[in-house]
């Protein structure tokens, strides 16, 4: 704890763990990768087995387009309105990396 700052002291034990953007489609090979996504799961699965045992709240948070591309935020919606393909269900590359998952499954 921080004595001289109270108000924003980390709780540790309230703590949850937010995932944002954390899909197949954003790793190597996906339809969208984003450059260093995939070393970054090893730590991220490590951080969600550890909010797990601790019996602690896990957000995940996935980007899923429409195909015209008309509810994704103006700095993709001409690519998507331009024919390309990403974050758009049903596929299975919006599931999270399934080494994040419990017991190695997708979402």
């Amino acid at each position: 704890m921080n004595p001289g700052k109270p108000y924003t002291a980390p709780e540790f034990e309230k703590s949850a763990l937010i995932t944002v953007d954390v899909q197949c489609e954003f790793l190597d090979g996906g339809s969208c990768p984003i450059a260093g996504t995939a070393s970054a799961v090893p730590k991220m699965a490590r951080l969600a087995r550890a909010f797990r045992v601790a019996g602690r709240p896990i957000i995940h948070m996935i980007r899923i387009y429409r195909p015209d591309g008309s509810n994704a935020e103006l700095a993709r919606r001409e690519t998507l309105e331009g024919g390309a393909q990403m974050c758009c269900l049903p596929a299975p590359e919006w599931n999270w990396p399934p080494s994040c998952c419990p017991e190695a499954t997708s979402v």
